[in-house]
């Protein structure tokens, strides 16, 4: 499956790598941090191919897992699950997401390269079935390092759920991969609450959480009204058995920015995905041309809209210009030739309305190929007042008897996404 796999930081440093065939080369990780720089400041898609070979990649906090192949028949989405699925197992055995974990673990994630995969092709992600075989233990980052990120709770924060005190805010990432019928392939929630306080001395902060909400994938609590959440990860200072009596975080909050608690959701979502994308796509070969046509459906309750929502849509290799018609002075359509990929933008999107345009690309050749070089399309966007999980904060209340002010506090919710994305075929 992969000829390659390294773990590289946003500055371009090769931290690990591992070659498992003759078509795996290091000069790979040169290819990919001349992309980084290329792409700084600009979306980068999870796969694109660097000169007849393929890179695969997912971001995590500062730094990139990447896999390449140059096997053409090789399934995107499959490639992107492995990623996903090596990332969990580099966070069993090490600990946490940090790069200086990596750097300091840097033999152990050699040795479990080692044993996920032969000649490329991956044999196991089992955590339970690679431990009697990995002989190295995991190096802890030093807990003054750790205080410097995210108070030692551990990073791969693709985003957060913003709660502070005195003010407080909501980010839930969403992580999809929909196939061309509508079915859902993966879908997650990487949700954490983090708190920004400038409260003086150190009062007591205490922040009430949805009185259903349930931790645990395998907890014997049938899903009905509960709002269940699969792993769960809680600053130090926080007392877990105050918090499962009643469903209250309660911390003394250092000065500043910290997160007070991490989740993660995979599976089906009780309040919905928040956009449906379909397409149609249709072939002209006495004029070399594809029309594409793509609607947009925004899925949100009606009071609920979204805003910075970009779509980015791979095009056939032998794109020679595009011509685009588009339904709202609201939306903007670039052609990139030199990545030859369209950006669809739309600024602001209501629920339950919808978004059309359709793009004529104009080809040097039409083959049996160009309709399949077409997708699969990310879509980026942020959404405010609306949260994936439906986690709620009941309440945050701070306590401090030395002093008699009313500090000023609120909450945000943000969602938005981390790879959202759309197969057509």
């Amino acid at each position: 499956m992969f000829d390659h796999i390294f773990v590289i930081s946003q500055r371009g440093d090769t931290l690990v790598s591992k070659v498992y065939t003759p078509c795996g080369t290091q000069d790979a990780c040169d290819k990919f941090a001349d992309w980084l720089k290329e792409a700084r400041n600009t979306p980068m898609l999870p796969i694109k191919e660097l000169k007849g070979c393929f890179f695969f990649h997912i971001k995590v906090s500062t730094f990139y897992l990447v896999g390449t192949t140059r096997d053409r028949k090789s399934q995107p989405f499959t490639a992107l699950e492995l990623l996903t699925r090596i990332k969990g197992l580099v966070k069993d055995f090490c600990g946490s997401l940090t790069e200086e974990a990596i750097v300091l673990n840097r033999t152990l994630i050699l040795e479990l390269f080692d044993e996920i995969a032969d000649y490329g092709f991956i044999r196991t992600t089992s955590t339970k079935n690679l431990k009697p075989y990995i002989q190295q233990s995991a190096v802890p980052v030093k807990q003054a390092r750790q205080q410097q990120t995210v108070l030692g709770l551990g990073p791969g924060l693709f985003g957060a759920d913003f709660q502070s005190a005195p003010s407080t805010a909501a980010d839930k990432p969403l992580n999809l991969i929909k196939g061309h019928q509508g079915s859902v392939i993966t879908c997650e929630v990487h949700g954490s609450i983090q708190v920004r306080s400038f409260l003086s001395g150190s009062p007591e902060l205490k922040i009430g959480l949805s009185n259903n909400l349930v931790i645990g994938k395998l907890s014997q609590v049938g899903y009905g009204a509960h709002l269940r959440v699969d792993k769960a990860q809680f600053h130090p200072a926080i007392n877990q058995d105050h918090f499962n009596q009643g469903k209250t975080l309660v911390i003394h909050p250092p000065e500043g920015e910290f997160t007070l608690l991490k989740y993660d959701i995979s599976g089906e979502l009780s309040q919905g995905l928040p956009f449906q994308l379909s397409s149609s796509i249709e072939e002209f070969g006495d004029k070399q041309e594809l029309d594409i046509q793509l609607k947009l459906q925004c899925l949100l309750p009606e009071t609920n809209s979204a805003i910075n929502i970009t779509a980015q849509i791979p095009l056939p290799s032998d794109t020679k210009s595009l011509a685009p018609t588009l339904s709202s002075k609201n939306h903007n359509i670039d052609f990139i030739p030199d990545e030859k990929k369209v950006v669809w933008t739309i600024k602001k999107m209501l629920g339950r309305t919808e978004s059309v345009t359709r793009m004529r690309v104009h080809l040097n050749s039409l083959t049996s190929s160009s309709k399949l070089q077409v997708g699969p399309i990310n879509l980026e966007f942020e959404i405010k007042d609306w949260t994936s999980s439906q986690l709620q904060i009941r309440f945050l209340k701070v306590f401090d008897p030395q002093r008699s002010y009313v500090p000023q506090r609120w909450v945000r919710y943000v969602t938005h996404s981390n790879s959202y994305m759309f197969r057509l075929r």
